[in-house]
């Protein structure tokens, strides 16, 4: 029985060693490759996400102006009417 290995001496063997780091190494680019695609996936809708917000940002920016001008005018009618009631009193007493 000296021409008989055990077991474990064909694990040694650099056929099997080779195809062994070839499938690890395989596996493992393919969890590289998944990982890189679900990175890119959260990336794109971070930025679709941010792209809508700053979309809604300069929509409201855009309003502001507007209900500025109708605030201002609101409150000139209201100084005019307030200084006609002022010049009223003052003209009476």
């Amino acid at each position: 029985m000296a021409g008989w290995d055990p077991w474990w001496h064909r694990w040694l063997e650099s056929v099997v060693a080779v195809a062994i780091v070839t499938v690890i190494v395989m596996a493992l680019v393919m969890l590289s490759v998944a990982g890189f695609q679900s990175l890119k996936d959260d990336i794109a809708t971070s930025e679709a996400r941010q792209k809508k917000a700053i979309v809604a940002s300069e929509t409201q920016a855009m309003a502001r102006p507007k209900e500025l001008n109708h605030n201002t005018a609101d409150l000139r009618a209201e100084n005019r009417a307030l200084s006609g009631k002022l010049d009223q009193m003052l003209e009476c007493c």
